[in-house]
C-alpha cells in the first residue's frame, strides 16, 4: 500500500488504467527484488560482443533502457502540425529507430516512450517561448487529438513499449515518473531516441 501511494503521488495526468497498472506492476516487481534485467541496448551494433559474452556466461548491457521521445503523429505524420520541423530527417530517424527496436524487441531491454501531451487550453504553458510557443500556436499535441497519438510504427509494438505520461515540456524527466521507474529497474545505461536532437534529446 505504501508503494502504491508513492506511485500514485508521482503519477501525472493522463495515466490511463492500463499504463498505470503496467508501471505499478514493474515497480512492485523491482521492489520485491525481481529486477527486470535488460540485455543489449543496440544489438545490431554490438553482436560480436554479445556473442562473446554469452559464451563466457556474462550478460553485458544488463540494465539498459531505450527512451523514445516525440514519436507522435504531429511530428511524424504526413499531415502532422509540426511535420515540417523534422521533414528532412523524419524518414531516416524512423528507419534507424525501427531497426533498433526490431533488434531488441525479443530481449529484456526496457522500452519506454514519453509522449508530450497538453490539455486542450494549454494551461500548462505560461508565456511559452521557442518550440513550446509554436506548439501552442499551432495547437499541436493536444489531449484527445490524433496528433498527440503515438505513430503506427510505435503502436505496433503494443505493451512491449511502456508509455510514461506527464511530459509537458522538453525534458522527459520533468513532471513524469521516468526517474523513479529507471531507478526501480536499476537501469545504468540509457539510449535516447528522438526526432529533434537540439530540443527534447538535449534537454532530457
Amino acid at each position: 500500500a505504501e508503494q502504491t501511494y508513492y506511485c500514485k503521488d508521482i503519477f501525472p495526468l493522463y495515466a490511463d488504467v492500463t499504463t498505470t497498472t503496467a508501471i505499478l506492476e514493474r515497480l512492485k516487481g523491482a521492489e520485491a527484488g525481481r529486477i527486470y534485467a535488460a540485455p543489449p541496448s543496440v544489438a545490431s551494433l554490438m553482436q560480436t560482443s554479445l556473442d562473446s559474452a554469452q559464451v563466457a556466461g556474462c550478460r553485458p548491457f544488463e540494465r539498459t533502457a531505450i527512451i523514445l521521445i516525440g514519436y507522435q503523429n504531429d511530428y511524424f505524420g504526413a499531415d502532422g502540425k509540426l511535420h515540417q520541423v523534422i521533414d528532412a530527417s523524419a524518414r531516416s530517424v524512423l528507419a534507424n529507430t525501427t531497426r533498433l527496436l526490431e533488434a531488441v524487441k525479443g530481449t529484456d531491454v526496457l522500452l519506454i516512450q514519453t509522449p508530450i501531451i497538453f490539455t486542450p487550453d494549454y494551461s500548462e504553458l505560461v508565456e511559452p517561448s521557442g518550440i513550446l510557443k509554436i506548439i501552442k500556436d499551432v495547437q499541436a499535441f493536444r489531449a484527445g487529438d490524433p496528433g498527440s497519438d503515438a505513430i503506427p510504427e510505435i503502436k505496433a509494438y503494443g505493451e512491449r513499449i511502456l508509455s510514461v505520461p506527464g511530459k509537458r515540456g522538453l525534458n522527459a524527466f520533468t513532471g513524469t515518473c521516468l526517474d523513479g521507474l529507471l531507478r526501480m529497474e536499476k537501469v545504468t545505461d540509457i539510449v535516447l531516441c528522438g526526432a529533434v536532437t537540439s530540443v527534447c534529446i538535449d534537454s532530457t
